[in-house]
């Protein structure tokens, strides 16, 4: 009898655990997805869903004459920056996507993504993580390359 119990109870945990797990990974998808659409659209609100605005940073190169390194950026000035110029021409958008590489929930406020991220004929390779902020996923911080 303990047994079988031992069973149901781990069954609803590891049901729950998944279920859990799947809202996740379309919540984190629904996140991504906003950073693109707002991105690509000029989208202040989609943007700030994606984003941590209060305290989010990115990884920004800085080159100079002996040493090239990175310096932080604030998500709170650069989405405002992203969201304010000037519309992308309609055969810019077109050719625009995004594609996840890899994802990974580490657990249930704290997961990464590598997205391939075309933007007009930009292609970019992103590092993100991402954390669970008052039960809504949102971009944290970001590395990038440009190809």
């Amino acid at each position: 009898m303990k047994k079988s119990l031992l069973v149901i109870a781990l069954f609803l945990f590891v049901s729950s655990y998944a279920q859990s797990g799947k809202d996740d990974l379309n919540t984190i998808n629904k996140t991504l997805d906003n950073y693109f659409q707002g991105y690509v659209e000029r989208d202040l609100g989609k943007l700030r869903s994606a984003f941590d605005t209060e305290n989010g940073t990115m990884k920004l190169p800085v080159k100079s004459e002996d040493n090239q390194g990175f310096k932080n950026g604030y998500f709170k000035d650069i989405v405002q920056n992203w969201a304010s110029k000037p519309p992308m021409k309609p055969e810019d958008k077109a050719i625009s996507w995004i594609k996840v590489l890899s994802m990974d929930i580490i657990s249930d406020k704290l997961a990464s993504a590598k997205v391939e991220f075309k933007v007009g004929n930009a292609l970019f390779i992103d590092l993100l993580t991402l954390q669970k902020i008052s039960g809504q996923w949102k971009i944290t911080n970001k590395s990038f390359i440009k190809l």
